[in-house]
């Protein structure tokens, strides 16, 4: 019996050397195959976008126009500075000075370009100065004349001959279709012959009537004005038939110059003392009262948009971010939350690094696809990288 104790003690600890090996040889296998495992990192919930307000200039404050949870849009008005009202009344003086110097630039620069049309309006006020005149002398000088009268009763009759030869023709011509070339113009003929008769049956009884001193003063008084937009016309046409004066448009041209500066200069002025929504979204965390002095760059307010959410986590270390690429999925649960899981997913990975506590992390920005009526700026999240 002691012989065989002696005999298996060599294979026993053979044994224990060979399970000893394989022992190691497992372990180390194990620890060469990766195990996956979640990526979980911390961050705050932020709204989409957010802006704070705050003047550039300082001042003491006149109005505030809005309040915590108003909804404004872009270029709302949020708070007004003391000399507001000034500066509004000195801008539209500025805005009267330089339409004014623009108008007097422009009269002057297109007077070459005028030239043609003052010409034209000269050709206008010309005839109708004749067509005053004529009326004017017909009515005063020919009324109740026998042989003015006797002149047109002898237009009548070549008319109504001519009238009466054209409807013979015309009937001559049958029931052939009035759009038939030798047709239409002796109709055309016979309308216009019809009209002239007309009018020459008017200026018969106006020649035939008695004078009436009505009549003269209003043709006179017609033959007046158009006399004297004559003379305006020929004026006009004189004074731009030497050309552009360059020392006057050169004076033209820097009084506008120097009026638009003005101008720019009030607009800067008024919206230094006007604090406008720089996006639209939600007032939040108003914190400024009329009649408060304020310094410029002084956050007196944010304006934020709602309207979706995002985490943003800057622990992750060198690396654990190259485990993370955009358009990854993760999960977020917020610390006040701890029973609502919510989706994001990965939509900025900021290039630049930042040294916290010795590491080396980046800023990563998750945009969530789900909302909670609970969720609040600035709460804390965990994100789970898928």
């Amino acid at each position: 019996m002691k012989n065989k104790k002696l005999f298996l003690l060599p294979i026993l600890t053979l044994l224990a050397i060979i399970l000893s090996a394989c022992a190691q040889s497992g372990a180390t296998a194990a620890a060469s195959t990766p195990v996956p495992a979640s990526l979980i990192a911390e961050g705050s919930l932020l709204p989409v976008q957010a802006l704070e307000q705050s003047f550039t200039t300082s001042g003491q404050v006149d109005k505030v126009l809005v309040k915590d949870g108003q909804t404004v849009k872009q270029g709302d008005l949020l708070v007004t500075l003391n000399n507001t009202a000034a500066a509004q009344l000195a801008l539209a003086q500025a805005q009267q000075e330089e339409l004014a110097a623009q108008q007097a630039y422009d009269d002057i620069s297109q007077s070459t370009s005028s030239g043609s049309l003052a010409e034209l309006n000269l050709a206008q006020a010309q005839y109708n100065y004749n067509v005053a005149y004529g009326n004017y002398w017909n009515r005063n000088s020919l009324q109740g004349s026998a042989d003015a009268i006797a002149l047109t009763r002898a237009r009548l009759q070549i008319l109504d001959n001519q009238i009466s030869d054209l409807e013979d023709k015309y009937n001559s011509m049958g029931e052939s279709a009035d759009t038939e070339t030798g047709k239409a113009k002796v109709l055309e003929t016979l309308s216009q012959a019809r009209l002239d008769r007309e009018d020459v049956k008017k200026l018969l009884n106006y020649y035939s009537s008695n004078p009436n001193s009505l009549d003269v003063q209003t043709l006179k008084a017609k033959l007046d004005v158009a006399k004297s937009a004559l003379e305006d016309a020929q004026r006009v046409v004189a004074r731009l038939k030497d050309g552009i004066d360059p020392d006057q448009l050169a004076a033209a041209q820097a009084r506008l110059t120097t009026s638009q500066a003005a101008v720019n200069n009030a607009q800067v002025n008024l919206d230094s003392l006007q604090l406008k929504a720089s996006m639209g979204g939600t007032i939040v965390d108003v914190n400024v009262l009329p009649g408060q002095q304020v310094s410029a760059l002084q956050t007196l307010m944010a304006v934020a948009d709602y309207s979706s959410w995002v985490v943003e986590t800057d622990n992750l270390t060198e690396t654990e971010i190259v485990n993370v690429t955009v358009g990854q999925k993760v999960k977020v649960i917020l610390d006040a939350l701890p029973n609502v899981e919510l989706a994001g997913t990965v939509t900025h990975i900021n290039d630049r690094f930042v040294e916290t506590r010795g590491d080396v992390t980046y800023t990563v920005t998750i945009t969530l696809d789900e909302t909670d009526p609970h969720m609040r700026w600035g709460m804390t999240a965990a994100v789970y990288f898928e």
